[in-house]
């Protein structure tokens, strides 16, 4: 049959134009709007009524009669069939949700399909392109017809069920109606052949390539995972070295993401092609046919998905996906986020309120028909938990600051036994903060609150306030109001261009896109003295100025890994000209001229580096330079391990350790080292650097028992005994309790499971999280007495934003019961002499 086709007008083709256009749209209703799961079935429902109307016309009209010219419309009711199948799969799932790649393709593949029937009016290189997408398309609904082969059984069975069951043979339908098309176009035109065939080629060769890296890298992490078993003189853990030494990139997260989000092949059951993946990753589930192919031939790594997951906490920050969790969060979103900030320009302040509005999207009548939200917030260095709030019953609930220990269980206990209403917030290392809500009931939102308490970043003569960022349930669609606050006048505002002036001290934005790294800036004068007075001890503010001491400086160690450009390297080298200079791997190394380029190769083939401070015998009289990118293992991620004993006996008898850091971002390891003040840290440029080693100087630690550094905001806080009229807010005392029980903690976090008790009482009077202390909603009064949580009258409260920062002092409220004595005295005085 010659593929030329009449230029008449086929009303029939027409209509499934439309129908494909109303179809589709209807199916992409979920993706671009935020509907009710409820409506999914009813979405598909229309699908398949569009579809089945299609075949009806198609049958009557009879086109699907050999030699009626019935091709091209029959490949639009393919179309319509295959919208449908991909519908009814949210009902029914078949294939997880396919990778964004696949279904751009599977899109222009069924719009080449439509455009076919007008091939001879295409130019020659436009025939070429659709051919070429034909040949791509034979493989794609050839490797769909065959995962689904085990349902074609059962699906033949059950056909008489309306239908519906048929839906699992359209990527079979394709397949062969498909090389009927090619077969019509080669007896046409022998050379459009070859670009069918290089479409084929081209997807058969892109399969073979992914699967040869699949093999390398899976093989790269097997052989690094024996080697450090095999290790004696190794103190980390074998993961540790996988995560350390595999290839960062595409392949390797879906090697790791294999059976935790992807679906591969499970032939250990017998399913020969495909089983589902495992619950125990917090990411929507994927369905990628190149990680199922090749997972087919080399089925992923051998390792323990507990250690699968470690690794990819280090090597893609996926933290909050592998929070261990109580209840599943698959289906819910982030609807609203309402975010208010209040800054003091002259104190360097700010405290952020974020209410986010948590939704989920699942019909009612699903089981289960509750969820848990967890939200990781990550806070700039310095900054601290200060308030929580959950709505129950439509009414805001304030939470109670309580031990880690008594929160955790109360919520444990509520979310997994009674399955009632709590809400915690829990300090996290790296700088960050978990909080969790629940539950979260099908088609239903619940609202929380939280605040923080931050001081701004001092850059160049700028004061910095960086939005306070989260990972939780989707925000893809977030919106989010913004509402900027000053108290005193601010100077050279510059504010995101959505956000709008109101005033001199207000801006706002509403109903925008939900962004993470939008801030704000202000021309930074010295912080003015200021000081805030609470139960009988005065908090103080000021500028810090870095002062220098003389150092004997010995010996300078490189911590040496992929951050590191040979630039870097060569600079650093060359100020060091005078120092002995070494790299840390299981034993110091000096570098020498003769072993520098060896060294530099091997110690960067590391993509984050675990500096092993214990090997260095002099700590006063050495130096670490580092630099590093944000990925790493927290030290609670290797406990137990010889390195993570090493390091904590080190540290439990050292002071605080010289480092510099010429980069953008610590590590999460050498964050929470630093936190905890086992680091006397110091950041700069290549150019500081060189002049603190002629100088034989390095910054002084000027923290103490009463003195707190935030060297990010070059402030100062101290505390003393005694009151004061307080001209500053009662963040003061939170920045200063908060990084004082940090440094009190020290090492001892790390090296002593002992609670102290003190520290515990600086943090409740505060309400501050901490490492020993979190902030708890429970339903009820009866909840908070049968966990012994009880509220503090003597502390600060939840933080809010009608704080004012001036709280009473105890004499002071006797003080105003008196005077308010006093005054209706005076009163009643006047009032009965105007009755004489």
């Amino acid at each position: 049959m010659n593929i030329e086709i009449k230029q008449e007008k086929d009303s029939l083709f027409a209509i499934g134009i439309w129908s494909i256009l109303i179809s589709g749209t209807l199916f992409a209703l979920p993706v671009v709007f935020t509907l009710k799961p409820d409506m999914y079935m009813g979405i598909f429902m229309a699908n398949f009524l569009i579809t089945a109307f299609y075949f009806v016309m198609l049958w009557s009209s009879g086109k699907l009669r050999k030699g009626r010219g019935g091709l091209y419309p029959f490949f639009l009711f393919l179309i319509l069939f295959l919208i449908s199948a991909y519908s009814l799969n949210r009902e029914m799932i078949v294939f997880e949700k396919s990778v964004t790649w696949f279904s751009v393709l599977l899109i222009i593949i069924c719009v080449n399909y439509a455009a076919i029937k007008f091939f001879s009016t295409f130019p020659a290189w436009l025939k070429n392109i659709s051919c070429f997408i034909l040949g791509v398309a034979i493989v794609a609904f050839t490797y769909l017809a065959l995962y689904l082969v085990p349902l074609y059984a059962l699906s033949a069975i059950a056909f008489f069920a309306l239908g519906i069951s048929l839906h699992t043979f359209v990527p079979l339908l394709f397949t062969i109606y498909n090389v009927v098309l090619i077969r019509r176009i080669a007896q046409n035109s022998q050379r459009y052949l070859i670009s069918i065939l290089s479409g084929t080629a081209v997807s058969l060769i892109v399969i073979t390539v992914y699967t040869l890296q699949w093999c390398s890298i899976t093989n790269t992490i097997d052989k690094q995972y024996r080697k450090a078993l095999l290790n004696e003189d190794n103190n980390l853990p074998g993961w540790v070295n996988v995560a350390q030494h595999v290839q960062h990139g595409y392949i390797t997260e879906r090697i790791l993401k294999s059976e935790l989000v992807y679906s591969v092949p499970n032939l250990a059951d017998g399913n020969w092609f495909w089983s589902m993946p495992s619950r125990n990753f917090a990411e929507e589930r994927k369905h990628d046919p190149l990680v199922m192919i090749a997972a087919l031939f080399f089925y992923p790594p051998k390792i323990l998905q507990t250690e699968k997951i470690k690794i990819l906490e280090s090597m893609y920050d996926s933290r909050r996906q592998a929070e261990e969790r109580l209840w599943q969060g698959d289906d819910l979103i982030t609807d609203h986020i309402n975010t208010t900030v209040k800054i003091w320009p002259h104190q360097h302040l700010a405290y952020t309120e974020k209410a986010i509005t948590v939704y989920n999207k699942m019909r009612k009548q699903r089981w289960p028909n509750q969820q848990e939200a967890i939200y990781t917030f990550h806070l700039p260095q310095g900054s601290v938990i200060t308030s929580l709030s959950l709505w129950i019953n439509g009414k805001e609930e304030n939470a109670i600051l309580t031990t880690k220990e008594k929160a955790d269980s109360a919520y444990k206990t509520i979310v997994g036994v009674e399955s009632r209403d709590p809400s915690v917030v829990h300090w996290q290392e790296g700088n960050r903060a978990s909080v969790r809500v629940f539950p979260v009931v099908n088609s239903e939102q619940r609202l929380f609150k939280i605040g923080i308490t931050t001081p701004l970043s001092n850059n160049n003569g700028r004061l910095v306030y960086n939005n306070i960022y989260f990972d939780g349930p989707d925000c893809r669609n977030t919106k989010e109001d913004i509402d900027v606050l000053f108290v005193g006048t601010p100077l050279e505002v510059k504010m995101p261009s959505a956000i709008e002036s109101v005033n001199s001290k207000r801006y706002t934005g509403s109903d925008l896109s939900m962004k993470k790294d939008w801030a704000v800036s202000l021309k930074a004068n010295e912080a003015q003295p200021s000081n805030f007075s609470f139960d009988n001890s005065t908090y103080k503010l000021q500028e810090y100025h870095e002062v220098l001491q003389n150092i004997n400086l010995k010996k300078v160690y490189l911590d040496i890994n992929k951050s590191w450009s040979r630039e870097d390297y060569n600079l650093v080298r060359t100020s060091l000209k005078n120092k002995e200079v070494f790299a840390c791997g299981d034993v110091p190394i000096q570098i020498t001229d003769q072993n520098k380029d060896e060294i530099f190769t091997s110690f960067t083939k590391k993509t984050f580096s675990l500096f092993p401070f214990f090997l260095i015998a002099d700590a006063e009289a050495s130096l670490v330079i580092t630099k590093n990118n944000a990925l790493s293992p927290n030290i609670g991620d290797i406990n137990n391990s010889g390195f993570s004993d090493s390091l904590k006996k080190y540290l439990a008898k050292q002071k605080a350790i010289n480092v510099f850091e010429f980069g953008d971002e610590l590590s999460p390891y050498l964050k929470t080292l630093r936190e905890y003040r086992a680091l006397n840290y110091d950041k700069g440029n290549t150019d500081k650097l060189k002049k603190l080693i002629e100088a034989n100087t390095f910054v002084k630690n000027a923290e103490d028992s009463s003195t707190i550094v935030l060297h990010d905001a070059h402030l100062v806080l101290t505390k003393s005994t005694g009151t004061e009229t307080s001209n500053a807010p009662d963040h003061l005392m939170r920045l200063f309790s908060y990084n004082h029980i940090m440094q009190q903690l020290g090492i001892r976090q790390l090296t002593s499971s002992d609670v102290n008790t003190d520290l515990v009482e600086e943090a409740r009077k505060a309400y501050v999280v901490s490492p020993l202390s979190s902030l708890v909603v429970l339903e009820t009064k009866e909840d908070y007495e049968r966990f012994d949580i009880k509220n503090s009258q003597n502390s600060l409260q939840n933080a809010s934003m009608k704080s004012t920062g001036a709280v009473p002092e105890p004499h002071d409220w006797a003080l105003i019961f008196i005077a308010g004595l006093l005054i209706i005295y005076v009163r009643m005085g006047h009032s009965k002499t105007r009755l004489v």
